[in-house]
């Protein structure tokens, strides 16, 4: 897996947010991931707000209380996948954009250990869908 440098977080206003982008190869077609993709994110409870196959991108939001930690948080998430080579190897790209209300018990950096967090388990998961399609 492959972290892209972004700040750890800011603060905007009354909010902290943070930004995580995540990166995984895999051994799969276009079409394989892009299905797998869907399964994890019910499996995880969340839902498919948008899809769009011809670009290769699908938008998640969580299910309604569905908590950030222990962190009072919303979170939106973002996977892009797209063809690297006809071997096949497809890469998908996880974004997760955290974002909570300043409190002076907050350590902001839970609020990226989370996008972290969210973004490995599900490139984890999708390795584990992607392995029952063969």
């Amino acid at each position: 897996m492959s972290s892209q440098a972004l700040p750890l977080y800011t603060q905007s206003g009354n909010e902290i947010v943070a930004d995580v982008q995540e990166s995984q190869i895999y051994n799969h077609t276009f079409d394989e991931v892009f299905q797998a993709c869907q399964e994890v994110i019910e499996r995880q409870g969340r839902f498919i707000a948008e899809k769009d196959d011809a670009q290769g991108t699908i938008s998640i939001k969580p299910a309604v209380g569905q908590p950030v930690g222990r962190l009072d948080a919303h979170f939106v998430c973002q996977i892009r996948i797209e063809t690297v080579s006809t071997v096949p190897e497809t890469r998908v790209t996880i974004r997760v954009h955290t974002a909570a209300q300043k409190h002076f018990w907050y350590n902001p950096l839970e609020i990226n250990k989370f996008g972290h967090q969210t973004a490995n388990e599900t490139l984890v998961y999708l390795q584990k869908v992607l392995a029952t399609y063969r």
